[in-house]
């Protein structure tokens, strides 16, 4: 005869098991194909979206849902000559969670937007476009332009190249070993950047956040990194260290860092506030590196 603490054992066991399955719940799949697209548009409330480079011409998505009750998610599309829309209808009472998985053609143009789902893109080549309000944004190995822009979500980028335009209102900006075009900026969040290398003109700033550059190789390029009340610091990471170099901060309200002596050093006014302006050139006029910031510090590092 089973001992009491055996059956009772058994009995929370299964338990468990019970609520683990209710957590996880069931899992609806729809599967489309699409053939002949050159753009794919997706608009979603709260759904995440994963990108796949795929290797044929057709466009593949799968979308899989975990709402509940079942009525109250619905995936669409639309079918606009060579443009794909795709979309969700949520109703108010539910509970649960949907991800998109699209396949794409090279070369295809995708658009996310979405309010608090996250998106992930990988080994993607072609025009990407996405926005957020709290979601999140990773993308990598990947070739193209980006124009990604963001409210509360964070924007990371890993060993990708192209030309990227980047903007978060409180979250942070994150990128690795990419080559391009940087338009990089936040108002309250930070950028951080490593192993950069500029492909073009770039500019990575914020406005209370801290700003970090650490470059790949020497640029050859214009190039600006700053910030309104936060630190600014460009790192050449061991590299040549050429160009005509400018440093504002604001008198007596931010500091300047520089291994060099300067050549120039001058106060001036701009919006009402005094500034601090510290140049020096080394090795030839071009580029231009401008590096300031308001009540923080702006460092050069070797």
């Amino acid at each position: 005869m089973p001992s009491k603490p055996r059956t009772a054992s058994l009995a929370i066991l299964a338990a468990l098991l019970l609520a683990s399955v209710s957590f996880a719940g069931p899992k609806d799949k729809t599967v489309w194909t699409f053939e002949g697209k050159q753009s794919v548009e997706l608009e979603t409330v709260s759904g995440d979206c994963v990108i796949k480079q795929g290797t044929g011409d057709k466009v593949e998505v799968t979308i899989v849902n975990q709402y509940r009750p079942r009525d109250s998610f619905e995936p669409k599309y639309r079918e606009r000559g060579k443009r794909l829309l795709l979309s969700e209808d949520i109703l108010d009472s539910n509970s649960g969670h949907s991800t998109w998985t699209i396949v794409l053609p090279k070369g295809t143009s995708f658009e996310f937007s979405t309010a608090s789902g996250d998106m992930e893109v990988t080994t993607f080549e072609g025009e990407l476009r996405a926005s957020t309000a709290s979601g999140d944004i990773e993308f990598e190995q990947c070739d193209g332009t980006y124009d990604i822009s963001t409210a509360s979500g964070d924007v990371q980028a890993y060993g990708c190249k192209g030309d990227f335009e980047l903007s978060t209102a409180s979250g942070d900006i994150t990128l690795r070993d990419c080559r391009g075009t940087f338009e990089a900026s936040s108002a309250s969040g930070n950028v951080d950047a490593r192993d950069v290398i500029l492909a073009d003109e770039s500019e990575f700033s914020t406005a209370s956040g801290d700003v970090e550059v650490i470059l790949g190789e020497s640029p050859k390029y214009n190039l600006e990194v700053g910030s309104a009340s936060g630190d600014a610091l460009l790192d050449f990471n061991g590299n040549e260290i050429k160009g005509s170099f400018e440093f504002t901060a604001r008198e007596r309200k931010g500091d300047i860092v520089s291994p060099y002596a300067f050549d120039e050093e001058e106060v001036i006014s701009r919006y009402s506030q005094h500034y601090d302006r510290k140049t020096f050139t080394r090795g030839g006029d071009t580029p231009f590196i401008k590096l300031g910031t308001g009540s923080g510090k702006v460092a050069l590092k070797k």
